[in-house]
This record gives C-alpha cells, sequence and structure tokens, in this order.
C-alpha cells in the first residue's frame, strides 16, 4: 500500500469540497480522479501530497516525502536555467551525479517530445512546452507515487494523448502510483482505476 486515505474532508472557507472520503492506493495503482471544476481535485492531490492538511480524518503515506512528486497545472520552472537543467533539477537535489542528471533528464524530455528543446530557456517554449518540461523533471527522478494535475490542460489534443502514454508506459514499467486529476473523460478512461468527486 503506497496511501490510506481516512475519512477525509476538505473544506473552503465555508464550502465542504469533499466529506469522509476513504480509499487505498497500492504501489503502482494507475488512477484518473475525475470531477467537475470545484470538485475539489486539486486539494485532493495536495492533501495526498502532504502539501495541505485536511479538515478532518487522515492520510497515512506509507513512502517517504523524498519519493513523492506533485506536478501542478502551472508549470513552475527556474527561467535562468534550461529546460534540460530544469528537468534534472530533482535528481540533482536528491545528490546525483550531474553528469548523470543531465543524461537522465534528456532521456526524459525526449520521451515527452523535447528532444530539440535541451538547451532552451522557459520564456523561449510555449506554455505547453514548459509543462512538459515539468512532467520530464518528476520523470526523470523516478519518483514512487506520483500526482498530476490536469497535465494535458495546455496541451493539444496530440501531444496530450502522447504524453499521457508516456506517463502511463513509465510509471507501470516502474511500479510508479499515478493520481492524474482530469476532466477530461477520454484520458480518465485511458487508467485502470477511477476516483470521482461529487461537484
Amino acid at each position: 500500500m503506497i496511501a490510506e486515505v481516512k475519512g477525509v474532508t476538505a473544506r473552503f472557507g465555508s464550502r465542504t469540497l469533499f466529506e469522509g472520503l476513504s480509499f487505498g492506493l497500492a504501489e503502482g495503482d494507475l488512477c484518473s480522479l475525475v470531477g467537475r471544476s470545484g470538485s475539489g481535485k486539486t486539494t485532493l492531490l495536495l492533501v495526498l501530497a502532504g502539501l495541505l492538511q485536511p479538515a478532518s480524518g487522515q492520510v497515512v503515506r506509507h513512502v517517504p516525502d523524498t519519493a513523492v512528486a506533485y506536478v501542478p497545472q502551472a508549470p513552475s520552472l527556474v527561467p535562468e536555467l534550461t529546460a534540460a537543467q530544469n528537468a534534472s533539477l530533482a535528481l540533482r537535489v536528491r545528490g546525483e551525479d550531474p553528469a548523470v542528471a543531465l543524461a537522465e533528464a534528456r532521456n526524459a524530455l525526449s520521451s515527452v517530445g523535447l528532444e530539440d528543446a535541451w538547451d532552451a530557456l522557459p520564456a523561449q517554449l510555449s506554455r505547453g512546452m514548459q509543462q512538459r518540461v515539468a512532467l520530464a523533471r518528476v520523470l526523470a527522478a523516478k519518483p514512487r507515487f506520483l500526482l498530476a494535475d490536469e497535465p494535458t490542460g495546455t496541451l493539444d489534443q496530440d501531444t496530450g494523448h502522447h504524453v499521457v502514454g508516456v506517463l502511463l508506459a513509465t510509471c507501470a514499467a516502474l511500479g510508479t502510483t499515478l493520481v492524474v486529476a482530469t476532466h477530461d473523460e477520454d484520458l480518465a478512461a485511458r487508467f485502470p482505476k477511477r476516483l470521482e468527486l461529487a461537484a
């Protein structure tokens, strides 16, 4: 088991987003998280990642914080670093040899279709390309528990289809537990497991 959600309730101001939520995520689960805008998908991802405390209940994670990765909707890249340097950051912070980290980052960038953008700065990339760099950064780090918030929201349909395929294949190969929040039913249908939040 990677994580156990036990009676979790989350509120935004006076509004309850979800209440008494309980479920488990096993090693290697590939799960879509669906629900309308405002249903609490982002909030639940933040709670699962340990970045937000619920109003009540608890999340028990059976992996260290260093094995958990969260990819927000808005890409968070360092403007002064190239795409490859940004994609290698998680590995560098972990203490990986710089040359090895850069090689892993370039492989991850190539997997999401950015093999020609290794040396580009974020300002030279579209928002969709920046999002793919952010995804490459977590894929290079090979987390055990990966949470992604609308990772295809800024991508065109073909690119989004490819990136989701890369996410699913990579996580399946590594045994990584993956939860992807989406409002796209076609995307959600590609995942073996599904969590649904009522609006």
